[in-house]
């Protein structure tokens, strides 16, 4: 597994905004896809991210992308990441 410092050239540009705190980024593997699991904390909620590379999803919808992750979540496309955000908890 590889920690927040080690992640892959494609993954290194992943932004974080200014008032979240990351616990935890790590590399997976989504059936065939590259992705990076994220542990959050932001404004006393605590959440996870899937985390892919737009390149590598290019031909799934909006959909298909939140099938392949099988979380109940949000779903946000950026620039070069999509993003989908699940388990959120109120400390």
């Amino acid at each position: 597994m590889k920690t927040m410092t080690q992640l892959s050239e494609k993954f290194r540009g992943i932004p974080v905004d200014v008032d979240t705190r990351i616990r935890a980024r790590y590399e997976i593997k989504i059936g065939s896809y590259d992705a990076v699991h994220e542990k959050w904390v932001w404004d006393g909620i605590y959440g996870e991210s899937y985390i892919f590379f737009n390149e590598d999803i290019k031909d799934l919808s909006e959909a298909d992308v939140l099938k392949l992750s099988n979380k109940e979540g949000t779903y946000k496309k950026i620039d070069r990441y999509t993003f989908v955000n699940f388990n959120f908890e109120v400390s």
